[in-house]
């Protein structure tokens, strides 16, 4: 049986991963940008739990591009 190989390298996958970062990034600076724009307190509230979900997207991503590093063979 032939063993099966990813079609994307480790270098692919670090690409794509460090682009995905870029948007992560420019979504949460387009959020900081908005908030002083908001009149009402709520839209304001559901912005910046935008920007926590994009810091959180931001921290997952870093730790993903790490681990490809460190531990992808392909």
């Amino acid at each position: 049986m032939k063993k099966e190989t990813c079609p994307m390298s480790k270098e692919d996958i670090i690409f794509d991963l460090k682009k995905g970062l870029e948007a992560e990034y420019r979504a949460m600076g387009l959020c900081e940008k908005l908030i002083p724009l908001l009149d009402h307190e709520l839209d304001k509230e559901d912005i910046n739990k935008i920007i926590i979900d994009e810091k959180e997207h931001i921290e997952i991503t870093n730790r993903l591009i790490e681990i490809v590093g460190k531990y992808y063979k392909v």
